[in-house]
């Protein structure tokens, strides 16, 4: 643009003209920076402000005024990704251990109170069984399983006590002569005698002796065991 020759007044719309181009190129710049700012805020995920350039006139002067009114866009929440881990299981494996042998003390020649008492501390169950012999009465003759023998824990062990030896008192065999067989029994049985009769015929000629004893084996006085076998003479008459 040239200057204005001299003596000839200024043109009072070049003015005006540099003032709109200054405007436009303002605009251009702040449009331009607003549209940056948008695409890094956009790349970014954060809120970034948004810029708004806006002309106006001033009523007092015939050139533009340019306002330039800066927002900020809403902030937009971005999604939260919530990773769930499974909870880990853990399976534990026990193994009982298993129980140990126990050994059968010796009980064999004590009492059977001790026995069962020794026994049991042991841990064994205990069960009693009577046998008659030539030992106290009460004495332990034996267990099953045998002293010594390894067994589980909590079986059972039989043991054998003997009763003692059951005494017999010897009877005197009493006079059976006379009598009849009946009486003879009875007569015996009164004295402990649990034995029985061996009994044969002999011939008689006196009528009162027939279904009598007349003779007797062992004699009378004659000590026997309750058990034994009398042996006794019967009459007949002789027809």
């Amino acid at each position: 643009m040239l200057p204005p020759e001299p003596g000839r007044p200024a043109d009072p719309r070049g003015g005006v003209r540099a003032w709109i181009l200054l405007a436009l190129a303002g605009i251009v710049v702040l449009a331009s920076f607003a549209y940056i700012q948008s695409r890094e805020g956009s790349q970014g995920g954060g809120a970034s402000p948004t810029t708004t350039v806006a002309t106006t006139t001033d009523p007092t002067t015939t050139d533009p005024v340019t306002s330039v009114v800066e927002t900020t866009a809403p902030t937009t929440a971005q999604p939260t990704t919530t990773s769930t881990t499974p909870p880990t299981t853990t399976t534990t494996t026990t193994t009982e251990p298993k129980p140990k042998p126990v050994t059968v003390p010796n009980v064999v020649g004590g009492t059977y109170t001790e026995a069962k008492s020794a026994l049991e501390q042991a841990g064994f169950t205990v069960t009693k069984v009577e046998q008659e012999d030539s030992s106290a009465a009460g004495t332990v003759l034996a267990t099953d399983p045998a002293a010594g023998t390894e067994v589980k824990a909590k079986s059972t062990v039989t043991v054998t006590v003997s009763t003692g030896k059951q005494t017999t008192t010897d009877i005197t065999v009493p006079n059976l002569v006379g009598l009849d067989v009946a009486q003879a029994k009875a007569a015996l049985k009164e004295l402990g005698w649990t034995g029985s009769f061996q009994q044969t015929e002999v011939t008689v000629t006196d009528a009162a002796q027939e279904g009598l004893i007349t003779g007797q084996s062992p004699a009378d006085g004659t000590a026997i065991t309750p058990g034994s076998t009398v042996t006794i003479k019967i009459g007949k008459l002789k027809t």
